[in-house]
């Protein structure tokens, strides 16, 4: 592998099936994100073999990939003939670097620093469409319950859902309009340097959720637990970047495992992804006066992401080509019920 890795071409909108054989008899066993940047390693007829940032290698059928124009050096040589004279410099370089396999450790570092930066610094205003919905919603106060009381955590479940509420509309909004939402993102993109997708995948996480954390904490920001409460959501933004990054490793490693856990139902699997965190978060939460607030909640927020990671990352790490797959299909099975002859 060279040194710089640099895509050469960009997955279309609608995505990619892949193949891990140039074979179109077999059905097709993942799937590339719209918009997802690749490198041509080879070419079998029609069929390409290309590889992502992340090392991922696959098939697929040439005649749908998208070329991207050819980077050219500060000596005026286009990619494909002699090398440049040095590496590239300024934010393509570091960003290379960063893309560059072996640089997980500051890849992450970097992503957690700009997430960091995003939350900050757009904290007050990503936190406006949640917070006016949260105030529009009457959650009604549990100062009438006895500490300690069933009745006390009953009430504090209800208000927390409440508070919760308003913050959650804001994200199923933003999944509603989620393909314009992802034209622009993809044509902000392509207006950027190579690579910045190492970047802005962990910064547009840490943006949604900042949204709807922003919004419950607008009156306890300053708050620490394991991390500041403004820092918090870029958490969220470096666990996006690791599971991305980590994809074909998990899959090497895990991939029995994920076969295995495949085969049981997927509601069950729903279940047990929320009852830990659930059942964790009254044992921690089970006093009189609840301790260390931040740090408790901090912790579930982070206890529920590896959970729910845990019960349905896909076989090749690939959450949106899942995503796109599992519609695909409920989509066929709602047309073969319409077609089934009666």
């Amino acid at each position: 592998m060279e040194d710089h890795w640099r895509a050469t071409h960009l997955v279309p909108d609608g995505g990619l099936p892949t193949w891990s054989e140039p074979d179109a008899s077999r059905p097709s066993d993942n799937s590339l994100a719209p918009g997802l940047e690749v490198r041509m390693l080879s070419a079998r007829g029609e069929w390409v073999n290309v590889q992502c940032a992340n090392e991922w290698t696959t098939w697929v059928q040439s005649k749908t990939l998208l070329a991207l124009p050819p980077v050219v050096p500060a000596n005026g040589q286009q990619d494909g003939g002699p090398p440049a004279a040095g590496p590239a410099t300024g934010l393509r370089g570091f960003l290379d670097q960063l893309a560059k396999p072996g640089n997980g450790l500051w890849a992450g570092a970097a992503a957690l620093g700009v997430g960091a930066l995003t939350s900050y610094l757009l904290w007050p205003i990503l936190a406006i469409p949640g917070k006016a919905l949260k105030d529009a919603i009457p959650r009604g106060n549990c100062t009438t319950e006895t500490p300690g009381s069933q009745s006390m955590y009953l009430c504090s479940v209800k208000a927390g859902t409440l508070t919760a509420l308003g913050p959650f509309i804001t994200i199923v909004v933003a999944v509603v309009f989620r393909q314009p939402i992802a034209t622009q993102l993809r044509k902000l993109t392509k207006s950027l340097p190579t690579n910045s997708g190492v970047l802005l995948t962990p910064v547009f996480a840490t943006a949604m959720f900042t949204m709807v954390h922003a919004a419950v904490h607008d009156n306890t920001a300053d708050q620490s637990g394991i991390v500041p409460q403004r820092m918090f959501p870029a958490l969220v933004g470096l666990f996006t970047f690791g599971a991305g990054r980590l994809a074909p490793a998990v899959a090497r490693r895990y991939g029995d495992a994920i076969d295995a856990r495949n085969r049981v139902p997927a509601v069950l699997r729903i279940v047990v992804a929320l009852a830990i965190p659930l059942v964790s978060s009254y044992l921690l939460t089970n006093q009189q006066r609840v301790s260390d607030t931040a740090f408790k909640e901090q912790f579930i927020a982070l206890l529920t992401l590896f959970t729910s990671y845990a019960a349905f990352v896909p076989r090749d790490g690939d959450f949106l080509g899942a995503g796109q797959r599992l519609l695909a299909t409920k989509a066929q099975r709602r047309l073969a019920r319409t077609e089934k002859p009666r």
